[in-house]
């Protein structure tokens, strides 16, 4: 059996979306970019690198994409909670990703070269590539031998929701970090840094404005991919911004 064979793929999706409302008709997952939806791009990038065993964590039936299973949650009021209902589906090797992020092939690529151990992936802070004025988690990987130590971070983090926390993925990677819960802090050993174009999408202004860019890039006009670039080269110091330039170019 090979490594692809015995690794999960868990698609969150069953959060309350309070800031996205009924924007579009459809659930913020569901959005569409260059004519897929968020959650159908994640799939085909998912399925191009091999994996098979892809689940979208949800009780919205709109969300059973492609060949993806729906597995519905029993308990999803924090997303360390909803993480916590889907122990019955981990693997070897399971891969955690959010249904609302917008993912690139650079990302994609970096979450799925981890094969052992626990890994979270995200931004410390500001993007430069989607202007958003946060640092985010936009996945995250454990192996079989980890689960106990998941399974007990999460609970963790879940009963700390219940007496007042906030219960999701950045208090799980403290915890996995060995930080307080609320201590903003980053370490070098589980943390992988992902700064592109992968964001996350809460609000129908985050995506129309990375809608927005994501029209310039693809467009085949040079004019709007110049002021693409020279944004970036503009917002960022002299000495990076040809790098992020090139790698704004490969990464979608």
């Amino acid at each position: 059996m090979s490594s692809l064979d015995n690794t999960r793929v868990l698609i969150l999706c069953a959060g309350n979306a309070a800031r996205w409302g009924d924007y579009l008709g459809v659930p913020k997952q569901l959005i569409p970019f260059n004519g897929e939806s968020l959650l159908e791009r994640t799939e085909r990038l998912l399925r191009g690198r091999g994996y098979q065993d892809i689940s979208v964590i949800s009780h919205d039936e709109r969300l059973q994409v492609g060949s993806c299973s729906l597995f519905r949650p029993e308990r999803f009021q924090y997303t360390s909670e909803t993480f916590l209902s889907t122990r019955s589906l981990w693997g070897g090797m399971t891969l955690v990703l959010l249904g609302d992020v917008f993912y690139t092939r650079n990302a994609i690529d970096k979450i799925v070269s981890f094969k052992e151990g626990v890994h979270v992936f995200g931004r410390r802070g500001a993007s430069l590539f989607t202007r958003s004025p946060y640092g985010e988690i936009f996945a995250f990987s454990f192996d079989r031998a980890s689960a106990g130590e998941m399974l007990e971070k999460a609970e963790r983090v879940c009963a700390d929701a219940k007496a007042g926390g906030r219960g999701k993925i950045w208090e799980l990677y403290r915890a996995l970090a060995g930080f307080s819960l609320d201590e903003q802090q980053f370490e070098r050993e589980i943390f992988v840094s992902i700064h592109d174009f992968t964001d996350d999408i809460d609000s129908p202004e985050e995506y129309e404005r990375m809608a927005g860019q994501y029209l310039k890039y693809t467009s085949k006009s040079w004019l709007k991919k110049f002021s693409l670039y020279s944004g970036l080269v503009f917002s960022a110091p002299f000495q990076i911004a040809p790098r992020f330039c090139r790698r704004l170019r490969r990464m979608l």
